[in-house]
């Protein structure tokens, strides 16, 4: 598709908040990456899932090092010597399988997404994820301390009754659960696939040709008190409007939503539906011309006649057009 370099003239027909989608506001700095499985934007940073995994792994060394203090002090509080390494060894030993083992909480918090779906399916399979994540961090952490306990000239034991292990798999469930929970909260606010329901791919190569044609074509809106059933061919364009959502569509029909921009920019921006305006998706597939403008924002107009503006922090959406 040749991108059109010049001027084009404004559609008869006002869209949602015209004056608005002129704005330029420090909101439009903010800007996830739509179809991306491995990172989102933020402030013109790039926030990966190994960023959150870093972050995660840092959190749970400091919590390791407050608690060998915290175990030193009691030991001697207790009578005995305060020993900050023996603390460090048995507090170490378990925070670094801990960090080993960090992937398994982030599966069972992308399981535990679909218990609405699949309550007893998703259940049991977070619970066998808790409960492998347990057994492995007693095991390894057991296994680390002989190891290190050994290389020091002494020998560990550890007591393998049946009160000692329930009381270690008490704590590793919460710690299974805190962790999910945290990745689960970070994942979905910085739009790393799974959580937040974002496919993967580029969004600069995410042209009407490389939108998959086993793509979902089809889902339904509630508006108001009517399901409506909308074939994703036929979307113009979805914008904020308060607190709602506007869809419009080819035949001219209007829908209004009450959600978020960005929670339908979630479920549509793996049928090439993206983010070109902090206000603002558009279909790619409905685009006929690109327009740049001096500021380097950007126009697009549509098949049906209509001009959509685009701000520049969201041209990558429309770069692959044309080329």
């Amino acid at each position: 598709m040749p991108v059109v370099k010049a001027p084009i003239e404004q559609a008869n027909h006002a869209s949602v908040h015209p004056g608005r989608d002129g704005w330029r506001s420090p909101r439009d700095r903010w800007r996830n990456l739509g179809p991306s499985g491995d990172r989102a934007r933020f402030n013109g940073g790039c926030v990966s899932s190994r960023v959150i995994y870093v972050g995660i792994a840092f959190i749970v060394a400091v919590a390791c090092l407050v608690e060998t203090f915290s175990l030193a002090h009691d030991i001697a509080r207790r009578g005995g010597p305060y020993n900050f390494w023996l603390s460090l060894l048995l507090v170490a030993t378990s925070g670094v399988m801990i960090i080993a083992l960090l992937s398994l909480p982030r599966h069972g918090a992308r399981i535990a997404s679909k218990i609405a779906s699949q309550p007893m399916k998703t259940t049991l399979l977070v619970l066998a994820l808790a409960l492998a994540f347990s057994t492995i961090h007693i095991a390894g952490m057991v296994l680390l301390r002989k190891l290190a306990y050994a290389a020091g000239g002494a020998t560990y034991s550890f007591n393998w009754s049946i009160a000692e292990i329930l009381y270690e798999m008490r704590k590793d469930l919460f710690s299974f659960m805190t962790i999910g929970i945290t990745f689960w909260l970070a994942e979905r606010a910085f739009g790393i696939a799974g959580l937040a329901g974002y496919p993967r791919g580029d969004a600069a190569a995410m042209t009407p040709e490389a939108v998959s044609p086993q793509a979902v074509t089809q889902f339904w809106l509630r508006d108001g008190r009517a399901n409506i059933r909308v074939d994703v061919r036929e979307i113009l364009w979805v914008a904020s409007a308060g607190n709602y959502v506007e869809y419009a569509l080819a035949g001219g029909q209007r829908h209004l939503i009450r959600t978020t921009l960005q929670a339908e920019e979630e479920r549509l921006s793996k049928v090439g539906i993206v983010r070109i305006h902090r206000t603002r998706l558009v279909n790619l597939k409905r685009i006929v011309a690109v327009v740049s403008r001096t500021t380097g924002d950007f126009e697009l107009r549509l098949d049906n006649g209509e001009v959509i503006p685009g701000s520049r922090r969201h041209k990558t959406a429309v770069a692959g057009l044309g080329a």
